[in-house]
């Protein structure tokens, strides 16, 4: 388990077709043309996380519905020890929009 940075549309091109994400993910995208769609298709099929998700200076983020099918933060690595799910930053952000859920 390990974290997985996703700073660019490079990074998230290497998850395609991951529905299972043995480790944490750290988005950080600051900025580029279709980022929407691009995320879409390289983390659309994303059901799970194993450990957090965090979501970090992502200006160039509306919303998370990119990860539609992302359904679990199972939260076996803590981000500062106490969240599964950790948001810092993203101004722009009006929605999650995935349903996901911590446990």
């Amino acid at each position: 388990m390990g974290v997985k940075t996703v700073d660019s549309v490079t990074a998230a091109q290497a998850l395609r077709g991951c529905t299972v994400l043995n480790g944490s993910m750290v988005i950080n995208i600051r900025g580029g043309n279709n980022i929407a769609a691009e995320l879409e298709a390289s983390l659309g099929q994303l059901e799970e996380i194993t450990g957090f998700l965090m979501v970090r200076r992502a200006y160039a983020l509306v919303s998370l519905s990119f990860l539609r099918k992302l359904r679990l933060i199972r939260g076996h690595t803590l981000e500062v020890g106490n969240f599964s799910f950790y948001a810092l930053t993203t101004r722009t952000c009006g929605s999650c929009g995935t349903g996901a859920s911590t446990t």
